[in-house]
């Protein structure tokens, strides 16, 4: 990671701090500033996401978790997912390294703000007054589209045409909202 042309080796990162795998916290090894040996790093600045500074380089703490763990800092073109969707939950099981189209793709399942019907894929059909679930293949941007009597039967078709038609997608709800579907 670089910051004010900074960078920090996995090295000096492990010199500096620890990381408790279960915790998901990090703890100084060393003072430094203000903050003494032991103080933990990290705080929330108003998005969520815990963000800390070591070795003056600025990281969200998911992805310093991943860099710490594995000796690698992801990349651009991935990102972190917290898989029960708490995004101050850092504890390493509850992180995976996605893909971008995996990230967008794991948004919960009730569907994203401002969609009125509360399910992602799903809209009201006005020409026909069916539901229809729609999924957009990936690479292709080929338009999936199913057409249900209910809204119901229409978000469980969007789940199951996502799990088919994308490789990896999890979906951190997809699992219980087949259950509630039944």
């Amino acid at each position: 990671m670089r910051s004010n042309n900074k960078t920090l080796s996995h090295e000096e990162l492990l010199r500096l701090v620890s990381y408790d795998l279960e915790t998901g916290v990090f703890t100084r090894r060393v003072a430094c500033g203000n903050t003494k040996k032991g103080d933990e790093v990290g705080c929330d600045h108003g998005n969520g996401y815990i963000e800390a500074s070591v070795g003056g380089v600025r990281f969200y703490a998911h992805r310093l978790a991943v860099f710490y763990v594995t000796g690698a800092l992801p990349g651009k073109d991935v990102q972190v997912d917290h898989i029960d969707g708490n995004q101050a939950n850092n504890a390493y099981a509850n992180l995976r390294v996605v893909s971008n189209s995996q990230n967008v793709q794991n948004l919960s399942c009730k569907g994203r703000a401002g969609n009125k019907c509360g399910h992602l894929g799903v809209h009201l059909h006005k020409g026909s007054g069916l539901w229809k679930a729609t999924v957009v293949r990936p690479l292709t941007k080929h338009q999936i589209c199913t057409y249900h009597k209910t809204k119901e039967e229409a978000a469980k078709a969007a789940i199951e045409l996502r799990l088919k038609n994308y490789p990896g997608f999890t979906g951190r709800d997809a699992e219980q909202a087949l259950v509630n579907f039944g």
